[in-house]
């Protein structure tokens, strides 16, 4: 099946090279990066969504400006939870201290992914209210909220200073409130 997508991507690929700023070059870019996700290529997708985001000859009433920004913000949540769910594995409460800093550092790696995310999503929801995708994309902000309150959660295993304590309680509740009215 990879071959498929590779023999799919190679017409779309020739299209951008080709025509750089023709308008179905922006299209060709959101279906080759779609491609490029099959084949697990997200930094090559990434960077054709962020060329079609940064195109002049786009604008954020286009079709493919909707959808560049959409899938990137889609792409960034899917990278967030991967390195969220490592970052679990390797045991944020784990007793070797080494293993709890690679953790704590995922863990961090999976904030700024997610951080990226909610930029992007938040956006697309603030621009395209009516738009059918909003319902999806509202769920993926509020999931990347839900996910950003795990940072100051794991802080409290290890914060002994109360002030700060507090301070990390706050961040998470606030996290969580924002999660649960971008739910519903």
């Amino acid at each position: 099946a990879s071959g498929q997508v590779q023999e799919a991507l190679e017409p779309l690929e020739h299209c951008i090279a080709a025509y750089a700023n023709d308008p179905d070059s922006y299209a060709a870019r959101v279906t080759a990066a779609r491609a490029l996700l099959e084949l697990r290529r997200s930094a090559e997708a990434k960077k054709l969504l962020l060329d079609n985001l940064q195109q002049e000859g786009l604008t954020p009433r286009s079709t493919g400006w909707r959808d560049s920004l959409i899938l990137l913000g889609e792409i960034l949540h899917s990278e967030g939870v991967v390195a969220i769910t490592e970052s679990r594995q390797l045991g944020w409460d784990n007793v070797d201290e080494l293993k709890r800093r690679e953790a704590v550092n995922k863990l961090a790696e999976a904030s700024e992914l997610f951080t990226q995310a909610l930029d992007r999503l938040s956006e697309a929801a603030r621009r395209y209210p009516d738009d059918p995708s909003t319902t999806n994309v509202r769920y993926l902000v509020a999931d990347a909220r839900r996910h950003l309150a795990q940072r100051p959660r794991v802080g409290l295993l290890s914060e002994s200073i109360e002030s700060r304590r507090i301070e990390l309680a706050r961040q998470m509740h606030g996290q969580l409130e924002q999660a649960y009215q971008d739910f519903d």
